[in-house]
């Protein structure tokens, strides 16, 4: 996971960062009530689903064993859902 915000920031689109910013104000309002950093369990929940399926498995970038694996690049999008809705609340997705 990348903890430096500047990383993590070239990485967002517009859309994200504004719904990271809404995330940190429905927190602030006691709307989204989640611990922890803005969708941190949400993307711990959705690589956990992914893991569980068995829809891919992590490895290291140097483990020989990979040969002819094709790896794929991909990101967690987050994003609040329910904005339609009075239930908000926080989602992450992982794009490949």
């Amino acid at each position: 996971m990348i903890e430096d915000p500047e990383e993590i920031e070239q990485f967002l689109i517009e859309k994200e960062t504004r719904d990271i910013e809404f995330s940190i104000e429905l927190r602030a309002k006691g709307i989204i009530l989640t611990l922890g950093r803005p969708f941190e369990l949400s993307c711990c929940i959705e690589i956990d689903r992914l893991l569980a399926r068995g829809v891919f498995k992590i490895i290291h970038k140097d483990d020989l064993s990979i040969g002819a694996i094709q790896v794929f690049g991909s990101r967690i999008v987050d994003e609040v859902k329910g904005k339609e809705t009075a239930t908000l609340y926080e989602k992450s997705r992982l794009v490949v």
